[in-house]
């Protein structure tokens, strides 16, 4: 993607190039436009493989009024973890790679990172995220989970975090959301499936290929 100018630009609110086949660095500094809501990148084979290909995500924390927010299937070359925030140590050995704060996207109710080269731990600051209604990260490869990460997001619908590696016992705080679709299939959950809930709803509720996974609602 060549340099794009948005300096007269201000009052955008929808930036929308999903399937246009973007490829390279993102020269954009989105922090010129604060009033943005949506920002769909998606499908796009962003990025070149360099330290700096993220810089244009650390702009985005100043978009204090975006709603939805959709990286998926880019196919990028993102560093893992692109949704921690880092240290101001970490940027300086990483040459500042444009981690992505989500704790100040608190007006964020989409978001969608699936099927990029993502990996380690599923980042706690998405527990501030409170207005969340769809969260989808499946295919990404992550190993370990922060169990208690998403229990601040009472308000959502759909959940999705299949294809990873996640492993640990269900989260039963879940049960007490009022999930639409629940996807934790193709992971390395163990243990007791809750029964109440989302967990009682066959057509709802994915978790298969977990298989350490007992019990449940058999319908």
């Amino acid at each position: 993607m060549g340099a794009v100018s948005i300096s007269n630009s201000s009052n955008l609110i929808e930036f929308d190039i999903n399937g246009s086949n973007f490829t390279g660095k993102v020269n954009i500094d989105f922090g010129g436009l604060p009033g943005l809501l949506w920002l769909v990148l998606a499908s796009n084979p962003l990025g070149r493989g360099e330290v700096d290909d993220l810089d244009f995500l650390n702009s985005l924390t100043k978009c204090r009024k975006l709603q939805i927010l959709d990286l998926s299937y880019d196919q990028t070359f993102f560093p893992n973890n692109i949704l921690e925030p880092s240290s101001e140590s970490t940027k300086r050995s990483q040459r500042n790679l444009g981690y992505l704060d989500v704790t100040k996207l608190k007006n964020l109710g989409y978001l969608d990172v699936s099927e990029n080269h993502f990996s380690g731990e599923i980042p706690s600051g998405l527990g501030s995220c409170v207005s969340l209604e769809h969260l989808y990260i499946e295919g990404k490869l992550f190993e370990r989970s922060n169990p208690n990460s998403f229990k601040s997001l009472r308000g959502l619908q759909n959940l999705d975090l299949s294809r990873n590696k996640l492993s640990g016992q269900l989260p039963e705080y879940l049960q007490q959301f009022s999930l639409m679709t629940l996807n934790l299939s193709f992971n390395k959950f163990e243990g007791a499936v809750p029964t109440t809930g989302v967990f009682r709803n066959a057509t709802a509720l994915s978790i298969v290929e977990n298989k350490k996974l007992c019990g449940g609602i058999r319908n």
